[in-house]
């Protein structure tokens, strides 16, 4: 591990320490975007260590911070806090961060042709590639470096271990590896397998310190650390601002549902319910085989989407496959409305616990769901004798009602095999080069009912729900909440 001195670095991340004890202990909400953009340049400090130059977004970060230290400079009792982040963001702005020199310094003793940059993330590899490829340094992803066949003879990580997976060390694809951190981050454990201990015959990890430019001295600036302790791997990490939520306890009506908001690269975010699932894109995977259908459960940050602009999935597809169904889509269409109104009508009547129980009896397996079938883009029960119970307790006569469910159904299952081909082969033509360096891309598409095919990466998930309108439901809106996640 290179542990280089950075002043300027050090003096942020007390900074920001600071900052954040104290909207945490003074509930100042109106901080918050302020200590976003503070953590995305301490992030910054560690992860992109090129000359300001070749950081992108690096002026629109710092201009912000002075801007806001200025304007809640007398908010708070101690202004000299806000103070020292406005100076401190204008000086990173002019100055080479120490760990750039090391880092190059480092790849030329080696020789360019043999040593390989490992970067935070894909946006830090995209500024570190602009400053050092043409140098004939190679930079690397962590999925890239891991599918190396070639090994370079010396790795250099760019930040802690501990913003790395284990298997850096424990399957490394490298004659040698060496971190390059600044001397401040106190935290420099490896992080190993959670198997490792019940292993045989394990690999004892020993790390070898060595520090660079200590006859720097730090600035002196009054900013007080009074914790001793070694922050969460949250604490430089750029966090997401959410918006207020409403009431949690309020029920949602039938418009309605219970949904989480998603960041996504490109300024866009999408309201995302607890459906079954949700097409994603596997940049990873060879042409054909990228677009697939995801549980919902399953995404998190970087999981790459496959939205519809303007209207949901849900929506497009039922549309699409009523127009495949030619002349019977109207009497299918009448069937369908008209169980669903007589269900609405019963859940209107009397309460969702009463409806739930007697469904219960009548042999639905689940009940529950009883306000989700009346949504018009859910055909009908997922299990066929659920939909008969259904049909019997509400007193409608099994057919055509039930035969029209299941022609729509199975109408539906191959609409959705058809517009999965065909994205499939609209998504082997687009350049996944441009959505792995901006994180979206547009998708040229023109089935009928479906252009607009937006592909964009998950930067964020609020922990909380909200209950929004359905029509809301996963459809990409412009949100620039989360500019500094990127």
């Amino acid at each position: 591990m290179l542990l280089v001195s950075d002043p300027l670095g050090e003096t942020l991340n007390r900074t920001v320490y600071n900052l954040s004890r104290l909207i945490r202990g003074q509930n100042l909400s109106s901080l918050e975007d302020l200590e976003s953009a503070a953590k995305a340049l301490l992030w910054r400090q560690i992860t992109r260590p090129g000359p300001p130059k070749y950081s992108q977004g690096l002026g629109e970060i710092c201009e912000t911070i002075q801007r806001q230290t200025a304007r809640f400079s007398h908010m708070i009792e101690d202004q000299t806090l806000l103070m020292d982040l406005g100076e401190t963001a204008e000086q990173i702005l002019l100055a080479d961060p120490p760990l750039g020199k090391t880092l190059l310094e480092s790849c030329q003793e080696v020789g360019a042709d043999k040593a390989v940059v490992l970067a935070a993330n894909r946006p830090a590899a995209q500024d570190l590639r602009t400053w050092l490829e043409p140098l004939g340094i190679t930079v690397l992803t962590r999925s890239e470096w891991a599918r190396l066949r070639d090994p370079f003879e010396v790795t250099y990580v760019i930040g802690p271990p501990k913003f790395f997976g284990p298997s850096l060390v424990t399957a490394p694809v490298t004659n040698e590896l060496s971190y390059i951190l600044p001397s401040w981050f106190r935290d420099r454990s490896i992080p190993l397998s959670s198997i490792s201990d019940y292993s045989e015959g394990k690999i004892e990890v020993r790390q070898r310190l060595f520090t660079v430019n200590s006859g720097l001295e730090v600035a002196a600036k009054s900013v007080e650390n009074t914790a001793e302790e070694t922050p969460e791997l949250e604490s430089y990490l750029p966090q997401a601002v959410w918006p207020s939520f409403s009431d949690s306890t309020k029920e949602p009506t039938e418009d309605e549902a219970r949904a989480r908001k998603i960041y996504l690269s490109g300024d866009y975010s999408i309201w995302l319910d607890d459906g079954d699932r949700i097409r994603t894109v596997d940049v990873g995977n060879p042409p054909g085989e990228r677009v697939s259908y995801s549980s919902v459960k399953s995404v998190k940050c970087g999981t790459v989407l496959l939205l519809r602009q303007g209207v949901s999935e849900y929506g497009a597809l039922y549309d699409a496959s009523k127009r495949a169904l030619g002349k019977r889509a109207t009497e299918i269409a009448l069937t369908q409305s008209s169980w669903k109104q007589i269900l609405k009508k019963r859940l209107n009547e009397y309460s969702r616990i009463y409806v739930t129980n007697q469904l219960k009896r009548a042999g639905v397996s689940t009940p529950n769901r009883a306000l989700a079938w009346t949504e018009e883009n859910l055909i009908c029960p997922q299990k066929k004798n659920d939909f008969l119970s259904l049909l019997r307790w509400l007193g409608i006569p099994e057919e055509p009602t039930f035969s029209n469910a299941m022609a729509l159904r199975l109408q539906t299952y191959r609409t959705r095999n058809t517009v999965l081909k065909d994205l499939e082969d609209s998504v082997s033509k687009a350049n996944m080069s441009l959505l792995e360096k901006n994180g979206f891309i547009q998708i040229e598409y023109t089935t009928e009912g479906f252009r607009g095919i937006l592909a964009t990466r998950v930067l964020a998930i609020s922990p909380k729900y909200e209950i929004v309108p359905k029509s809301s439901l996963r459809v990409p809106a412009i949100d620039r909440s989360a500019k500094w996640l990127e």
